[in-house]
């Protein structure tokens, strides 16, 4: 399989402006690469098309671009980010990958999904990042993950009010939950607000980030909350 190097920069650079070095793109090129060959094996994803798999998993991912620019989340002080039911390491690993100051751990219950996000690891020589083989909820209760992280992402999980009630506990005071959705009715807006109001936590806003390729275009948002 060809994964498209130049396809990769032109996307990222469109979509958020972002320029990878060379390991980087590197890095993300032998991602995509191990994901499929690993996939025919073992169901990891849907999206099998390596220019799918560039905008639909990678560039998606990164959308935490611009909840990190908006909240002047910066390199030069140590922030703490749990990606919770990863899967096959969406968005973790990316997000480590153009991001390697951030300190990354990434969850999920299914071990066989764990064995390959293991692999991509010590693959890519990746270091500052922990896996755990565990439920967000059973996490949330633990000394280890408790009121511990910055930032906790969840992409394609479950509607946001379920993810709120499983993760809102491993976010420290004054953190982010980013919850990756597609459209975000306002009955669910409603739904979460009124949850929010019972736990001490905001709806800091939500964040817009379709992606465009030359086949289509999908909508993605991202839910931003504050533990307050």
């Amino acid at each position: 399989m060809v994964i498209n190097r130049e396809l990769l920069g032109i996307a990222l650079k469109k979509q958020y402006g972002l320029v990878l070095t060379e390991t980087q793109v590197s890095q993300i090129e032998k991602f995509i690469t191990e994901l499929l060959l690993w996939n025919r094996e073992v169901n990891l994803t849907r999206i099998v098309e390596p220019e799918d798999v560039v905008y639909k998993h990678i560039v998606d991912s990164l959308g935490i671009h611009r909840v990190l620019s908006q909240n002047n989340i910066l390199p030069g002080k140590t922030v703490k980010l749990i990606d919770v039911g990863t899967g096959a390491g969406f968005p973790g690993i990316p997000i480590k990958i153009v991001y390697p100051w951030l300190e990354v751990t990434l969850l999920d219950s299914v071990n066989k999904k764990m064995v390959f996000v293991e692999h991509i690891i010590k693959t890519l020589s990746l270091t500052g990042v922990k896996t755990y083989t565990i439920r967000a909820e059973d996490a949330g209760k633990q000394n280890v993950h408790a009121r511990k992280y910055d930032i906790v992402t969840a992409r394609a999980v479950a509607k946001p009010c379920v993810i709120v009630a499983n993760s809102i506990n491993l976010v420290k005071p004054g953190g982010i939950l980013v919850v990756y959705q597609t459209k975000v009715e306002e009955s669910e807006q409603v739904e979460l607000r009124n949850q929010l109001n019972r736990i001490n936590a905001k709806l800091t806003g939500i964040v817009n980030n379709d992606i465009v390729t030359d086949k289509e275009t999908f909508t993605r948002n991202l839910v931003v909350i504050t533990k307050t």
